[in-house]
């Protein structure tokens, strides 16, 4: 049988007989050392190894060896303080002994000199008080004084020591207001102290704030930072103010941003908002929704959001005593409530259609006799298409598929009505074509436009070039710039329950165009007469092809209404800017070195 290994105790590695060094052998100096490294006292009959390897005893050696050093100079250095501490605190004696206040003896009597008493003054903390001598005089004393000195062993001197305030004590030296007279306190309270020496050394503001927490004062400044708090809600809950929170009218809450209300809250209450903050862990979008619930508990007439929850609570199909429920936990507002504020919301809805689309044609008969729209718009429209396909498909599980229509009043911002289009500039079968040409300098204008754009794409979605988004401008420069970058205004006309995959429903989705979106004259009472108003209708590819199908399938009817012509068919523009870009990717990534694509 093989006998066992031996490890060393320290780095447990495998020792040959050579290697070893005995732990608890005569020789073995460094056993203090090995305690050290080790975190215990070994002993022979604690089951562990009872070697080192040679590696690990020439370090134990080398700890030896420092830890002698050190105690060496540890040594040689309290000698050296010691014997320059003396000198100068025997230097220190011989200096006090001479400034030793003495009387000379005189045989002649002292006049004496009628005088108020005078005032005591103030005595310092680390100097004897000296007394003025008369100059004869103090020549005798400077001799008295030497004698004194030598006939007096340095043995027999008694040391001279200082007392000084003690550590648990500090005093503070301050100037009155109105007298400007110096006075002196005595902090008595340890804690009070530690804040006044942390003031006084100059610590970093977290310790000083941390000592100012630990002293009786805590209490005082909790009240004070509820004081503040309330004060800054009493600001924010103002009717003064008009905080985004108290409009709960239809056109605030169509244009509620809850990035506002966080703004809001930010500047009237900066405490508040912090605390909301820290308690959500640095989460905006909870720390705002927390303030807005406990803000409609401090005043009820905050209540914008718990509008809002409750009309989504409403449209989401919540019964009425889910949503009482939620109200009395402050998260919404009641049932009725809800109720009436839909009523105003979809009156509003309304309204901003009929004045954007439905609004009647008014005719200026004094000036040009003409007909003249408040707002030109076009009517946008999409299908929206939702299928679920189950995991596993059986006879009672089947594929389910919704499709709906959307429609979109936009208002046309970019227009000129001042334009005379009374009739053609020119006419177009005499202009030359190489008029529709563009020349050289057009030609680079529209390929730098396109490299803009496409740059803007790549920036955008392309991961390891989003670094250089801040080197492409914005947007190109033009004249119109001011015009074209403000925001229109739209109205979600409808969502009718109409897929524009099937005909007879294409039909009806121009036929509800027609009757609610299309502006008519006082003239036109009836769909027997034409209308002189006629909207673009604007979407994809596939929804033109089948709103002109659907029109050439009416083609037979009398008027323009049952014809459902109306509308001008024109592709959405977001589709002819990605055939655009299309394009211009392909002229740009194709061109041949000569020039030619």
């Amino acid at each position: 049988m093989a006998a066992p290994i031996e490890v060393c105790r320290i780095c447990n590695c495998d020792l040959p007989k050579k290697h070893r060094r005995v732990i608890f052998s005569e020789s073995f100096c460094v056993f203090n050392q090995l305690t050290q490294v080790i975190d215990y006292n070994a002993s022979p009959n604690d089951g562990m190894s009872k070697y080192v390897c040679g590696y690990c005893f020439t370090k134990l050696n080398k700890l030896h060896k420092i830890d002698m050093e050190l105690l060496h100079k540890m040594d040689a250095l309290r000698r050296e303080k010691g014997e320059v501490l003396g000198s100068l605190r025997d230097k220190h004696a011989k200096a006090l002994l001479l400034n030793i206040a003495r009387t000379p003896k005189s045989k002649d009597k002292r006049s004496i000199v009628h005088s108020p008493t005078p005032r005591k003054t103030k005595k310092t903390l680390f100097t004897t008080p000296r007394k003025e001598h008369i100059e004869p005089e103090g020549q005798a004393m400077q001799e008295d004084n030497q004698r004194l000195v030598l006939a007096t062993p340095m043995e027999t001197m008694k040391p001279i020591t200082i007392k000084s305030f003690t550590p648990s004590k500090i005093k503070v030296v301050y100037k009155t207001k109105k007298t400007k007279n110096i006075r002196t306190k005595l902090v008595k309270d340890c804690q009070l102290g530690e804040l006044v020496r942390s003031i006084a050394i100059h610590n970093a503001p977290k310790r000083t704030i941390r000592a100012m927490y630990n002293t009786p004062l805590k209490d005082v400044i909790n009240n004070h930072i509820m004081t503040e708090l309330k004060q800054e809600i009493g600001k924010l809950t103002s009717s003064v103010n008009r905080s985004l929170l108290r409009q709960i009218d239809s056109k605030s809450l169509a244009t509620f941003s809850i990035d506002r209300v966080n703004e809001e809250i930010q500047i009237w209450a900066p405490l508040f908002h912090q605390c909301m903050l820290t308690l959500s862990n640095n989460n905006l979008m909870g720390a705002t929704v927390a303030a807005c619930v406990m803000l409609k508990y401090n005043n009820k007439h905050m209540s914008a959001l718990q509008h809002i929850i409750g009309q989504i609570l409403d449209h989401g199909g919540a019964t009425d005593d889910t949503i009482d429920t939620l109200s009395k936990m402050g998260m919404c507002v009641t049932a009725s409530s809800s109720a009436k504020r839909k009523h105003h919301l979809l009156s509003r809805q309304q309204q901003h259609i009929k004045r954007l689309l439905t609004e009647p044609v008014k005719e200026d008969e004094q000036i040009t006799g003409t007909h003249q729209l408040s707002k030109s718009s076009d009517i946008i429209g999409d299908n929206i298409d939702i299928t679920r396909s189950p995991s596993q498909m059986s006879v009672d599980r089947r594929r389910q598929s919704w499709h709906w229509f959307l429609l979109v009043a936009l208002e046309k911002r970019v227009q000129d009505p001042t334009l005379d289009d009374t009739h053609p500039i020119a006419d177009i079968s005499q202009v030359e074509n190489s008029l529709f040409i563009p020349n050289l300098e057009e030609s680079a204008f529209l390929e730098g436009n396109f490299i803009h754009h496409i740059m803007q794409v790549l920036v955008k979605y392309v991961d390891s070039l989003k670094r250089y988004k801040l080197c492409i401008p914005e947007y190109i420069s033009h004249p119109h710039l001011n015009m074209s970058c403000q925001k229109s205004d739209y109205a979600i006309i409808d969502l009718l329950d109409k897929s524009e995959n099937k005909s007879e429903e294409m039909i009806d989705i121009l036929q509800y165009i027609h009757e609610k979106c299309i502006a008519r004259s006082d003239s036109d009472n009836d769909h027997d007469t034409p209308s002189s108003l006629k909207r673009v209708f604007g979407g994809d590819v596939l929804t033109n092809e089948r709103a002109y199908s659907a029109q050439l399938a009416l083609h037979n009817g009398m008027t323009e209404f049952s014809k459902l012509q109306c509308v001008i068919h024109r592709p959405e523009g977001l589709h002819r800017m990605m055939n655009l870009l299309l394009v211009s990717m392909c002229l740009v990534k194709f061109q041949l070195p000569n020039g030619r694509a």
